[in-house]
């Protein structure tokens, strides 16, 4: 890296050099979520591997709700290894950490070409395991990173980031909690970075994770069987891709919304606005019969947009309750609610599929985001003194 004397001299000034090394986070946490963030398009495949491997006859008994498992494995294994991921990020670096996680996600990926040839079990070890793993190593790192160099002046930038990439609204003016090496914590923030020993003492911790736990199993319900769902009553495979497309879109737009929303209110007020979409949408789903396409189509992007938020307002409230230093540990281990939800989520829809139908698994999302409004209403924030 050129010294600070050469930069002057080649007209660069140190404040420049800064501005542009941001913005470099920025597009590099791009790059890496957007493919990570193709974890979201198993909703539109699912019917696909379904129906390839019971036409093979290698798993001529698969249905919807035990494939359902692929998503919820590699959503399980994402919340399980974001804390091994900052853990790794500690031992061996930034870089090096994202490289094994990006490399496990796409040789995931790459090995289930030869895998959905043996069986759904072999699939689900390549695309669901080893997918989720890579996803778990490297997901939360960019944004730390971003936000640990994003200032709040740059907050246009970390919109344009998670709105291309969908995964997170990380970046919001949360990042006047990160300094960077040029400035000074401010007192009140000194006391907020807390090791994982310190974070799992507080009463905070458990709150937000009973709110992640909650919120959560609407993701995995709406991801896994919006298509499903829609091949009920639509006959039309390329409308449902259609609206796939469409609800991507609705989520990276919904991570900007909600962490602006949060940014210009609360934490508590942005989650309770969630969770109520979340459950008069899932409470209100089975009107997209009666409507047709158009009405499907309009509910499915809502609630993407609506479930978006999730991913959006808690790396923010992390970061700004437990500091920045561990924050890529503390968050992995917050994000253990997101792998409980899945094994939640998965034992459900299987379970009960059969007795309830898609109707009743959609209420049963409703039923737990509207506890998660409960919580989100009783959320106060901390008040830290060491």
């Amino acid at each position: 890296m050129a010294s600070e004397s050469e930069l002057v001299n080649q007209g660069i000034t140190p404040h420049k050099w800064r501005k542009f090394q941001r913005i470099l986070v920025v597009i590099g946490g791009i790059m890496v979520h957007l493919t990570l963030g193709s974890i979201y398009t198993y909703g539109n495949i699912a019917p696909y591997f379904v129906s390839y491997l019971k036409a093979r006859g290698s798993s001529p008994n698969l249905t919807y709700e035990k494939a359902s498992w692929i998503f919820s494995s590699s959503a399980m294994l994402q919340g399980l290894f974001g804390f091994i991921g900052g853990m790794m990020e500690m031992k061996i670096g930034t870089r090096l950490t994202i490289l094994i996680g990006c490399l496990l996600v796409s040789g995931g990926v790459a090995l289930t070409y030869f895998t959905i040839n043996k069986g759904f079990i072999y699939l689900l070890l390549t695309y669901g395991f080893m997918f989720g793993t890579g996803i778990g190593i490297s997901y939360y790192i960019p944004v730390g990173c971003a936000m640990r160099n994003v200032d709040d002046r740059k907050m246009e930038l970390s919109s344009i980031s998670n709105s291309i990439e969908g995964s997170a609204a990380q970046n919001e003016k949360t990042s006047e909690n990160v300094t960077t090496p040029e400035e000074k914590l401010p007192e009140k923030n000194v006391n907020n970075d807390m090791t994982t020993l310190q974070m799992l003492k507080t009463k905070t911790f458990y709150h937000l994770w009973l709110l992640m736990f909650c919120d959560n199993h609407a993701t995995i319900l709406i991801s896994t069987f919006y298509k499903a769902y829609g091949q009920t009553f639509i006959q039309n495979d390329h409308f449902l891709s259609i609206v796939g497309a469409f609800a991507s879109v609705s989520n990276g737009i919904g991570r900007v919304m909600w962490g602006l929303l949060a940014d210009h209110t609360s934490f508590q007020i942005a989650q309770m606005c969630i969770t109520t979409s979340i459950t008069c949408l899932f409470s209100l789903f089975n009107i997209s019969e009666l409507g047709g396409r158009a009405v499907f189509f309009v509910f499915v992007c809502l609630i993407f947009l609506s479930f978006s938020g999730i991913f959006s307002t808690f790396p923010s409230v992390a970061m700004k309750y437990f500091g920045s230093t561990h924050y890529a540990a503390n968050f992995g281990l917050l994000c253990t609610a997101l792998a409980a939800s899945n094994i939640s989520a998965s034992f459900l829809s299987q379970s009960l599929y059969k007795h309830i139908g898609y109707h009743g698994l959609f209420f049963i999302a409703a039923g737990l985001s509207f506890i998660g409004f409960i919580l989100a209403f009783l959320f106060r924030e901390p008040t830290h003194t060491s």
